[in-house]
C-alpha cells in the first residue's frame, strides 16, 4: 500500500500531475507580471498574490479532492493627462488664466518669384 503523508507528494500526483505543473505557470505568470512592473517603477511596491484551494470530501472510505488555481495580478499603471474646464462644461488642453504666446497655428503665404 502506497501511503501518502505531504504536501510535496500530494500536489505532484494530484490531476496526473497537471495541478503541480499549472501552480508552476501561475507562479511564473505573477512574478512575471510583478518583475515588469517593477523594471518600470523600480521604488513602486507592486503586489500579486496566488491561491491553491483543495476542497476535500469523504464518502464511504473514499476521498476526493477538488482543487482550484486563483492568481491576482496587479494592474498596469495608467498614465495621468491634465485638462482644464470652460465655462459651458468642455475640456480644455489650455489654461484658462494663461495667454497663447503664439496665437495658434499661422497661415503661410504662398512663396511668389
Amino acid at each position: 500500500m502506497k501511503l501518502i503523508r505531504d504536501a510535496d507528494t500530494l500536489i505532484a500526483v494530484l490531476e496526473h500531475g497537471d495541478l503541480k505543473s499549472d501552480l508552476n505557470v501561475e507562479i511564473a505568470k505573477v512574478i512575471g507580471k510583478l518583475h515588469h512592473l517593477s523594471e518600470d517603477n523600480p521604488k513602486k511596491k507592486f503586489s500579486g498574490s496566488l491561491t491553491l484551494k483543495m476542497k476535500f470530501s469523504v464518502e464511504n472510505m473514499m476521498v476526493q479532492i477538488t482543487n482550484d488555481i486563483a492568481s491576482t495580478l496587479p494592474k498596469e499603471p495608467r498614465r495621468m493627462d491634465v485638462f482644464w474646464t470652460t465655462e459651458d462644461g468642455a475640456l480644455s488642453t489650455e489654461h484658462p488664466a494663461q495667454h497663447d504666446m503664439f496665437g495658434g497655428p499661422r497661415a503661410i503665404e504662398a512663396h511668389r518669384q
